[in-house]
């Protein structure tokens, strides 16, 4: 990790005067390689295995203002050049910052914490309240933002979540009030991490947190933070008389006034750094990061001016200078080391339902179904997507979901796997059609005569209505229909009426039903002979797909057309016949919208221009 001069000339002495002539050196493991995930012990911030841990490293300044400065290369500079065990990524709430970005910032929180653990350091992810200074005024979108912070990071070993830099204009008790709403935000999807809650007056009274601290669940894992410039702040001793009694974490400082600039008091910073280092009254270690690693043109920033446009990570202000040399040295020394993890394989996954070229009927009801394994962990969970669009997800094997009211089209599926490390394998992808209903044919010529009443012939896919002929219902008490030839589905409605649908495969047979009476004869059995109907073509001709009179069509939504001529009636009725729309009349050129209430399905809309004349379209209503 980090090498002292010392150190190195003391191994070039031994290497001389003991003639040996050659020496290799070992890699040292990095500061999230030897400690791993961090945890309180008492007040002390300790590593996987228990033992003291002070993190020593950088802030940055406003990610908006200075993302020229936080790239892949600064980040592993910071860990190479300067030593640094943590990054702290400095989100500004207002001033320009997330509220006015929120999904370019939120990329760019991402990008820095996938950076860090790849350097191999911890990173705070910074919700950086300043103004205004009560942090409540904030709290939706401080929950909405921490929300998808902890689902996305969540059991990422390095990532600690700051929820209010440095609230000001209010007491603890205001401040509590809505850490005790966030933390559960939080703690809902990451257990373990680490947070760091501010402290009133700029982050300058700790000591006001001991009449009423955090409790409970939303105590677990929680320090509190204080912050400091030396060249404004003296207030060791508050810090001290509480060292043995809270945890802290001085998530920012500074080496000049409080504006973070003006002229610097080294002597006080270094007074402050040697309170942190365990020379306090608790003997806690208190961890820290240093404002600014930037280049503005101001005394706390730790670069020259143009440093970040031209890449010069080392290129170091007076303050970054000293900064930088408080990093180093000490050198880290972690006891209780832990060696680095082999390094994670990722999950294996594919997409085993439906296959390749599948096609479906609109409503579709799609069953997604995935295999995934993991060779050196467990499969968190396995995410469902069309396109670039998550669908459903499962998190226990077999890896299903049913994806229904599914709108014509061709849909492009992949399956995704996360591991219990976070690392992601995508399966390879299948494509997918599915296709428009087929017409529902109008209802056939019926005979009005026989012992059921209905029609003579049907069509594939039809459904269709049948009555028990009103001579055959005195006395009757119970109804028990039936069909044969391969029908789909039978319905039955009110007495002596059933719905039938007739499927796809229909070829011809009986529909039936057997009546119970309340006198004599008791029981009859009655039989209606049905044909399938032979010139479907004509029949189907008369309901059209139309899409350009209705639009849209398929709709989740509503459908609308515009009258071309004068309508005398409009109506919609379902796949059963049943009339679900009645409008009035309709002028001509008047726009008409419709069906917004209507559940997914198939319906047909009648328009009646005159008593000679009329129009039938199908649509489709997809699920929402």
């Amino acid at each position: 990790m980090k090498t002292t001069t010392s150190l190195l000339l003391c191994l070039f002495l031994f290497i001389i005067f003991s003639g040996i002539t050659t020496f290799t050196f070992g890699q040292s493991p990095t500061p999230l390689a030897a400690n791993g995930r961090l945890k309180l012990t008492g007040v002390q911030l300790t590593n996987e295995t228990g033992q003291a841990v002070q993190l020593r490293g950088m802030s940055s300044h406003g990610l908006h203002w200075f993302d020229q400065c936080f790239t892949q290369a600064s980040v592993q500079a910071l860990a190479r050049d300067w030593g640094a065990d943590v990054f702290r990524a400095a989100l500004y709430v207002d001033e320009g910052g997330y509220l006015s970005n929120p999904t370019g910032l939120t990329a760019k929180m991402n990008q820095l914490v996938g950076w860090t653990a790849q350097a191999g350091m911890y990173c705070i992810i910074d919700w950086h309240i300043l103004n205004p200074g009560n942090p409540n005024d904030r709290l939706p979108q401080a929950i909405d933002f921490f929300r998808t912070m902890a689902q996305t990071h969540a059991g990422k070993k390095h990532v600690i979540y700051e929820i209010c830099n440095e609230p000001n204009g209010v007491d603890w008790n205001t401040i509590k009030q809505y850490a005790d709403q966030v933390i559960p935000v939080i703690r809902q999807y990451d257990s373990e991490a680490i947070i760091l809650v501010g402290t009133p007056q700029w982050g300058q009274k700790p000591q006001d947190v001991l009449n009423n601290p955090l409790t409970g669940a939303n105590a677990y894992n929680v320090m509190y933070t204080f912050h400091f410039y030396a060249t404004s702040h003296f207030f060791q001793d508050d810090v001290d008389n509480v060292s043995n009694r809270i945890p802290m974490f001085c998530s920012e400082w500074g080496t000049p006034d409080y504006s973070g600039n003006g002229s610097v008091n080294y002597q006080n910073a270094q007074a402050w750094l040697t309170l942190m280092a365990g020379q306090n009254r608790g003997g806690q270690k208190i961890s820290w990061t240093n404002w600014n690693f930037a280049d503005k043109a101001e005394t706390s920033s730790a670069l020259n001016p143009g440093s970040c446009n031209n890449q010069q990570w080392n290129n170091t202000s007076p303050s970054g200078t000293w900064v930088k040399d408080k990093i180093l040295n000490p050198a880290d020394s972690w006891a209780g080391a832990t060696p680095p993890p082999p390094a994670n394989q990722p999950p294996t996954v594919a997409l085993t339902t439906p296959t390749n070229n599948a096609t479906f009927t609109a409503p579709a009801s799609i069953n997604l179904t995935a295999t995934a394994t993991d060779a050196d962990g467990t499969i968190s969970k396995v995410e469902f997507f069309s396109g670039s669009t998550k669908v459903g997800e499962s998190s226990s094997s077999p890896y299903s979901f049913n994806w229904t009211n599914v709108a014509a089209g061709t849909y492009t599926l992949a399956a995704k796997a996360i591991d219990n490390a976070g690392v992601t394998t995508t399966s390879a992808q299948v494509s997918i059609r599915v296709n428009n209903p087929p017409t529902q044919p109008p209802t056939p010529p019926t005979s009005a005569t026989g012992e059921i009443l209905g029609a003579n012939c049907a069509s594939v896919n039809a459904v269709l209505s049948f009555t028990l002929n009103p001579v055959n219902m005195p006395n009757a008490t119970a109804f028990s229909w039936w069909a044969n030839g391969s029908t789909q589905r039978i319905t039955p409605g009110s007495a002596g009426q059933v719905s039938v649908n007739f499927g796809p495969w229909f070829s011809g047979g009986q529909v039936c039903v057997g009546v119970n009476y309340s006198a004599a004869p008791w029981y009859k059995q009655f039989c209606k002979n049905v044909s399938r109907c032979g010139s479907g073509a004509r029949v189907a001709a008369s309901v059209e797909e139309a899409e350009d009179l209705v639009f849209p069509n398929p709709s989740a939504d509503c459908f609308t057309f515009i009258a071309k001529r004068a309508i005398q009636g409009v109506s919609v009725t379902d796949a059963m016949g049943r009339e679900r729309i009645r409008l009035g009349a309709v002028p001509v050129g008047q726009t008409v919208s419709f069906g917004n209430g209507l559940n997914a399905g198939t319906y047909l809309l009648h328009l009646r221009y005159d008593a000679q004349t009329r129009r039938t379209v199908k649509l489709v209503k997809a699920g929402q």
